[in-house]
């Protein structure tokens, strides 16, 4: 079943259909995004909240640091 018919009954688009699919698939925690046809189906975060906040320090998740190469590589 493709990701557009498993979210039909979700009127999503293509695209947000198989965003929704690649946040399931790699564990990703929230969609950014100011379309709010993900609630209710992945956490979303909007944009501007995002930007309130600290800068990224890439170290700071170990979810993400643990994929990164060391500095040394």
């Amino acid at each position: 079943m493709s990701a557009h018919e498993t979210y039909a009954d979700h009127e999503l688009s293509f695209t947000d259909a198989t965003t929704v699919v690649l946040v399931e698939q790699h564990d990703i925690d929230a969609v950014p995004s100011f379309d709010d046809d993900f609630d209710g189906i992945v956490d979303r975060l909007e944009p501007t909240a995002v930007a309130d906040r600290e800068p990224f320090a890439a170290h700071s998740s170990p979810r993400i640091s643990s994929r990164l190469p060391s500095r040394g590589q």
